[in-house]
């Protein structure tokens, strides 16, 4: 029985929700995460380190599990690029009041230890597989030199990750040297990752706890958006969409969700009738997803240049309603009028696409396929 072990980050609940399915399957495997999401209620896997320790024992603990667990396994899955040790939030914790020393000693514990395991583990035979996930290999600079319409456009997002593109290039480089095989969640990722790389559908949840209800027509609909971060997802233009349609006195109902417990906020989506996802990354995220599941209509921005990077058939069943800055009133103000009464009909061929492309596990028997023909 081949053993898996998925770690170290639960980013979106990917890869705690695919290593449930691989058990299910036949395969021994476990996730291992740092922390949860402060709502993340599902899919959450067992814990490394804990948040009631101190951040050295946190990074001993750490070291422990790198060496006597993880060791046990023959298949090591990271996930949002990143490995066991260093756990680095351990340098956030380090007060200014510390010595300059202990600051400097850890950077430099840091830039010596970061993803030097790979090899480690490489040679110990195990293999290596590594899904990026979104912001741990997106490049600042090559989306503001190749793309029109990116979260770039957003100076908070430009100047907080522009910083983070020398490390980006750092680890798609240590990866590609050791990975037996590299995922993508997004395809936009595919343009700056190795030609070995693929992409991989999300898989975050369970279609058979996320039922069907689908869309019934009214009057009023119901329009949710659920921003992680407002400058990533283009909430500005979402606003003043609405704000505009409302001044021209459209009936409608329009939800801003954030910090929400996930149980919670799932039963305002149960209720809802559209989702407004994200206008700048050209991608749908795991909400998006959930939304699909449900069987009601998304509206996203996807960008067309990015889907030679998908399965033709996956390209072509892609129900999502596409929208950017310049569109989103324009697709809203249709959805209210035009296209009213078409939303039912757009919801139920995305419930079949969630089926279809989303199925936790028809995924987990792609990756035992991958996991079984690397250690040949």
């Amino acid at each position: 029985m081949i053993k898996v072990l998925h770690c170290p980050y639960n980013v979106g609940s990917h890869p705690a929700c695919l290593s449930k399915f691989e058990r299910q399957i036949g395969l021994a495997s476990d996730a291992y995460f740092y922390n949860a999401h402060k709502f993340q209620t599902e899919h959450f896997g067992k814990t490394i380190i804990k948040k009631n320790r101190s951040a050295w024992l946190n990074e001993l603990a750490a070291w422990k599990f790198l060496i006597s667990k993880a060791m046990k396994y023959d298949v090591i899955h990271y996930n949002f690029g990143s490995t066991i040790i260093p756990v680095k939030g351990l340098f956030d914790s380090i007060n200014i009041k510390h010595s300059a020393v202990l600051r400097n000693v850890y950077k430099k514990y840091i830039r010596f230890f970061d993803l030097r395991e790979l090899k480690w583990l490489k040679k110990k035979g195990k293999c290596i597989f590594v899904t990026f996930q979104g912001d741990d290999a997106r490049l600042v600079s090559y989306h503001k030199k190749h793309f029109e319409i990116t979260p770039v456009l957003d100076q908070e997002y430009y100047k907080t990750n522009l910083k983070k593109d020398a490390y980006n290039q750092y680890r798609i480089q240590m990866f590609t040297k050791y990975a037996d095989k590299i995922f993508a969640l997004n395809p936009d990722l595919l343009y700056v990752l190795p030609s070995k790389a693929e992409f991989l559908p999300y898989s975050p949840l369970d279609l058979t706890e996320w039922k069907y209800l689908g869309v019934e027509p009214k009057e009023r609909l119901k329009i949710v958006h659920a921003p992680t971060e407002r400058y990533t997802k283009g909430t500005k233009y979402i606003i003043d969409a609405v704000e505009k349609l409302r001044s021209e006195g459209y009936n409608f109902e329009f939800l801003l969700i954030e910090n929400i417990p996930r149980q919670e906020a799932k039963k305002i989506f149960e209720l809802a009738d559209i989702l407004i996802d994200q206008l700048l990354i050209g991608w749908y995220g795991g909400l998006g997803l959930e939304f699909m599941a449900l069987g009601k209509p998304v509206v996203c921005y996807i960008r067309r240049e990015d889907l030679k990077f998908i399965p033709e058939k996956m390209k072509t069943e892609l129900p999502v309603i596409n929208a950017d800055p310049r569109t989103i009133y324009a697709v809203l103000k249709d959805c209210l009028t035009v296209k009213k009464e078409k939303l039912p009909g757009i919801g139920e061929l995305s419930r079949k696409y969630a089926e279809n492309w989303h199925d936790p596990l028809k995924i987990a028997e792609k990756m035992k396929a991958y996991y079984e023909a690397s250690l040949v």
